[in-house]
């Protein structure tokens, strides 16, 4: 009868790891951490009504954003006042993450904290913007939001993750995907959803000393992701989840960084997943197939000896990663 660390299961159903990931993710029990104590995962923007706040431009000139809303009117709102979204998309592990929608993000920051603006500064600074919420007022005002007065029935629902949306690096990921598909981010794209997603970001805690890139290496690389699909709700279509609870205690590699060759290992761990981005980028502007192939298998030996070097870490044999 085979046994599993209770760490590694859960109570949904699962896909059982192989022996030889259990020993090795046991004899390197001691060298890892745990995910969350690396860094902070987050949820979406919670707006309670992103059809009102997620827009899909039309048209964008001299600071003006004209746009149908979700009842088919056509509305204007000031840029100033939207952030670059995605929203209804899939990711690709790292591919750049593309906005294709904007949010209205009605707030300033103010010290450390986010802060709405007030119905005045509404009027004086986004008055376009401060019509077009007048025009749903009524069902922005049905939302279940505490201590909604006058004065701010056009926050979010909650203000939950905020502070997560104004600058910094993440990672970001489709909570629903068939493989991982971590992706970093340095614009802040802003996203929304809870704990079922659809998205979830995370951001490295100010002590830890590995690059948010072999962060992403590592979560991206095989034997993680067996991990997770171990532990993870499925779905249709071969969809299972990559919810905060399937992946904060993953066993992250934790560098020494006194050692020379473990210092050397992440700094070529980052080096090769730059590379990839770089290469996944030059794809997409590829004029015809015979240089989208040659960037195509560039792509795959990189990731190879990307896969290979994260094997050394983890000291197991080496698996080819779909690409």
């Amino acid at each position: 009868m085979k046994e599993y660390p209770i760490e590694y299961l859960s109570a949904a159903p699962w896909t059982f790891l192989s022996n030889e990931i259990v020993r090795t993710l046991e004899k390197k029990k001691g060298k890892c951490q745990s995910l969350d104590s690396l860094a902070d995962i987050f949820v979406g923007l919670q707006t309670s009504a992103d059809p009102i706040y997620i827009i899909e431009p039309k048209s964008e000139e001299k600071g003006i954003i004209k746009f149908i809303d979700c009842n088919g009117r056509k509305q204007e709102i000031e840029a100033a006042i939207t952030k670059p979204c995605i929203y209804d998309m899939q990711l690709e592990k790292y591919a750049k993450i593309e906005e294709n929608r904007r949010i209205i993000f009605p707030y300033y920051q103010k010290g450390k904290k986010q802060v709405l603006y007030s119905i005045d500064e509404m009027k004086q600074l986004f008055p376009k913007t401060l019509k077009y919420f007048e025009s749903f007022k009524e069902e922005l005002c049905k939302r279940s939001i505490n201590n909604m007065s006058e004065n701010n029935w056009y926050q979010f629902g909650r203000s939950q993750s905020l502070k997560r949306f104004v600058k910094g690096d993440h990672l970001v990921w489709s909570v629903l995907a068939t493989q991982g598909n971590y992706v970093y981010d340095a614009r802040t794209i802003c996203f929304t959803g809870g704990g079922n997603g659809p998205f979830y970001g995370l951001e490295k805690k100010d002590d830890t000393r590995e690059s948010l890139f072999y962060i992403q290496a590592v979560l991206n690389y095989w034997m993680i992701e067996m991990v997770v699909k171990s532990k993870a709700s499925k779905f249709r279509g071969d969809y299972y989840s990559h919810g905060k609870q399937f992946i904060e205690t993953l066993p992250i590699y934790k560098i020494d960084f006194n050692d020379p060759t473990e210092a050397e290992k992440h700094r070529e761990i980052v080096e090769h997943v730059q590379t990839i981005m770089t290469l996944k980028q030059q794809l997409e502007v590829a004029p015809n197939a015979a240089q989208r192939a040659v960037i195509e298998r560039s792509i795959t030996a990189v990731n190879n000896d990307l896969n290979s070097a994260i094997d050394e870490l983890y000291q197991v044999q080496h698996q080819n990663d779909e690409e």
